[in-house]
């Protein structure tokens, strides 16, 4: 398990560099330097000041992670070791010996629950929220 763990880190590792990158390439870092000045340490500047303006691309870099990761079936099926399936190998090896709509289903109910986690990150993230 921790084969498949430290695979899958590493794979996604380069998409959330490069979009948690660009968060902070747009964060004006004299905001920090600011509360600094008004009696913040720096671990409490991070999070009431530099967590909150990074969060979208937080976010985003964790669901490019995730949808990456997910959907990465060679690493899952070369890094786990006996007893330990994934539900991306275990629907394709369903697909390979079963022929019946069950996989069908899930993926459906995996759409859904995207539309829905992508819903509330639009919500509470998106371009509504920054014009409250």
């Amino acid at each position: 398990m921790q084969g498949l763990l430290i695979g899958h880190f590493l794979v996604v590792l380069p998409y959330v560099i490069r979009v948690v990158g660009s968060a902070l390439e747009q964060f004006d870092f004299s905001i920090e330097e600011m509360a600094w000045t008004l009696g913040c340490g720096k671990a409490q500047a991070f999070f009431k000041v530099v967590l909150p303006n990074i969060s979208s691309g937080i976010v985003a870099a964790f669901m490019l992670a995730f949808i990456n990761s997910f959907n990465n079936i060679p690493v899952s099926m070369f890094l786990s070791g006996p007893g330990v399936r994934t539900l991306p190998t275990a629907l394709m090896n369903y697909i390979e010996y079963f022929y019946d709509p069950t996989v069908s289903a899930v993926s459906v109910l995996l759409m859904a629950a995207t539309i829905a986690i992508m819903f509330v990150v639009e919500k509470t993230l998106g371009i509504g929220a920054l014009t409250k």
